[in-house]
């Protein structure tokens, strides 16, 4: 796990994000149906895992990075079951897809382009590197999501701080309306009681 303060106070922040999401959002955020990872879709890598899985003899990679394997796909494929899926238990899953350096070197497009480096369909679709390469894509998909989210709550509140600045600008405006109406009226009414005397 990255030692990194940094990290940990993300992995917090997308934490609260992802718990604060309803299942249909959560199922939005890990779909697979728009996603490439430079010329590979996500519909390939989908398969690709799907092929992993299927085939648990064959492989000689440790078994947790095969049942995370197992586990990224039921959450890419939306499966009811894995649903609601706490924070907790989704980082754990990326944890162990990840050999535990999840959010460690973050998920930018600069560093995909550092570890695919325009070979993703040789790099991504390889056996040993296929369960990486699909929590590196989910890693990606859920902070792309928690920015989104971040940024439109920051304009919802300067629209409502925009809004409450316009409301005080007419309360001032109002307020020196009034004391102007009242200087009038009491200019007019002393001048009207001198015209009486």
């Amino acid at each position: 796990m990255c030692p990194s303060s940094d990290s940990t106070k993300t992995r917090e922040l997308l934490g609260a994000f992802w718990d604060k999401l309803s299942v249909d959002e959560i199922k939005e955020v890990v779909s697979f149906k728009n996603v490439s990872l430079e010329e590979v879709s996500g519909s390939s890598i989908v398969r690709a895992l799907v092929s992993f899985v299927q085939k648990p003899g064959f492989s000689s990679l440790p078994q947790v990075y095969f049942r995370a394997g197992s586990a990224l796909l039921d959450i890419v494929q939306s499966i009811d079951t894995r649903f609601p899926m706490s924070s907790h238990d989704l980082f754990r899953i990326l944890d162990d897809a990840s050999e535990k350096t999840f959010l460690c070197a973050g998920t930018a497009e600069s560093m995909q382009k550092f570890v695919f480096d325009g070979e993703a369909r040789k790099i991504g679709l390889e056996m040993e590197n296929l369960v990486a390469c699909t929590c590196f894509l989910v890693g990606q998909k859920l902070v792309k999501a928690w920015v989104a989210d971040k940024d439109a709550g920051a304009l919802r509140c300067q629209k409502l701080l925009v809004e409450e600045e316009e409301a005080a600008k007419r309360s001032a405006s109002g307020a020196v309306e009034r004391r102007r109406q009242k200087k009038q009226q009491k200019e007019k009414v002393e001048t009207n009681g001198e015209k009486t005397q």
